[in-house]
């Protein structure tokens, strides 16, 4: 391999690959049991969650929105998958419920982000008290014990010597993937968040709120030749004037 494609390759490494691999130096140094397998396989199952959250986020970020009640909502869906369970309901079934309980809160914050026009931060910041809320609720503050042995197992079970929790993980990454690269969906996204102008060249259908101001201010007549003399006339005189062309709804 030369070293201009080495440094290409170099270059498109994210910031994030270079703080990962000083987090595990520097935690190996920390501690010799870092490399066992134990502590892997631990740290497999208390990563997986953040990992899938952190998937989602990447859709939001990527239409440069933000998302802070995304920990909530985990919360509040596992909450109602305990009771479920609790209740004699089957596994499968509690899984579809807690998944439409999921696309319930994210399509309650899009509904107020994309159609009433709030900001995310604000949408997500109340929304995420409601979510947190509602698990407290639900539980009235109080564990909920009692899970069968096929629940145990996609939580901390183990699949060719692998946490089970990273298989879900590698399918997640793998269905973000083929959304964002191999779907129209993918293209909005992408379209959205990182050019507008070409998404409405390309057709996309975005409904955006659109305000087009025009400001105009006088400027002084110069020529390079003619510095000393004075082309403007001192009996007119012009402020700033701010003038609103467009403000409404822009739909390509």
């Amino acid at each position: 391999m030369d070293k201009e494609k080495f440094k290409q390759i170099f270059k498109r490494i994210p910031a994030a690959g270079f703080a990962l691999v000083f987090l595990l130096i520097f935690c190996s140094l920390l501690s010799k049991f870092f490399w066992t397998a134990e502590n892997l396989f631990n740290l497999g199952l208390q990563g997986t969650v953040l990992a899938i959250l952190a998937l989602s986020q990447t859709m939001v970020i990527l239409v440069e929105g933000i998302d802070l009640s995304s920990g909530p909502l985990v919360s509040l869906c596992g909450v109602v998958t305990a009771v479920l369970l609790h209740k004699g309901l089957g596994l499968p079934a509690v899984i579809l419920i807690c998944v439409a309980v999921g696309a319930a809160g994210g399509f309650f914050n899009g509904f107020f982000v994309a159609r009433l026009r709030l900001p995310p931060f604000v949408v997500t910041f109340g929304s995420m008290g409601i979510f947190t809320g509602l698990a407290l609720v639900i539980t009235q503050g109080s564990s909920i014990p009692g899970f069968g042995d096929a629940f145990r197992f996609i939580a901390s079970g183990s699949l060719l010597g692998l946490p089970f929790p990273i298989f879900i993980l590698g399918f997640m990454t793998l269905l973000t993937f083929v959304l964002l690269y191999h779907t129209k969906f993918g293209t909005y996204v992408f379209g959205i968040g990182r050019n507008l102008s070409k998404s409405i060249l390309t057709q996309l259908k975005i409904d955006l709120n659109t305000k087009v101001e025009v400001g105009f201010s006088s400027m002084k007549t110069q020529f390079k030749t003619y510095r000393d003399y004075v082309f403007d006339s001192p009996l007119r005189a012009y402020g700033f004037s701010n003038f609103l062309v467009y403000d409404s709804k822009l739909d390509s």
